[in-house]
């Protein structure tokens, strides 16, 4: 299955095939799956944060280099949609778009929000992280 949703001047792309899921926009290829976060080209930099005092729930910040672009072409202007296990909702504000992506059940974080400048990885704060980084690629590991 795949879909392209409006995003700024064009769209941002999801390919949803294999228990995974594709988003590609203008720089930046994000592929999720049930134990990793891969990020293909342009990521500059990332930090883990932590909420509440007993940690409740674990955040991972990614900076692309060129924030999220969008890709040239048109996309369908959609507030939500399900895209086989995957939920996609779209949010725009006077001051940031926002692009919600509520994973599966069996994945072991529970949502990816893309802001204009930053990918935000929600998970449960009993799991940990672990980055492996390549020369032009992020890989998360989520254990």
């Amino acid at each position: 299955m795949e879909i392209c949703v409006a995003w700024r001047n064009g769209c941002i792309d999801f390919k949803a095939r294999n228990n995974e899921l594709e988003i590609i926009t203008g720089d930046l290829k994000i592929i999720l799956r049930p134990r990793a976060i891969i990020f293909i080209n342009g990521v500059t930099d990332y930090e883990l944060g932590e909420s509440g005092r007993k940690a409740k729930k674990k955040y991972i910040y990614v900076y692309p280099r060129n924030g999220i672009e969008p890709i040239n072409k048109r996309g369908k202007l959609l507030k939500e949609y399900t895209l086989d296990k995957f939920e996609v909702m779209y949010q725009k504000l006077s001051f940031n778009e926002y692009m919600t992506i509520i994973t599966p059940g069996e994945y072991l974080y529970d949502y990816i929000i893309l802001t204009n400048d930053t990918v935000t990885i929600a998970m449960s704060g009993k799991k940990e992280a672990y980055f492996y980084r390549e020369e032009d690629k992020l890989t998360i590991y989520i254990v």
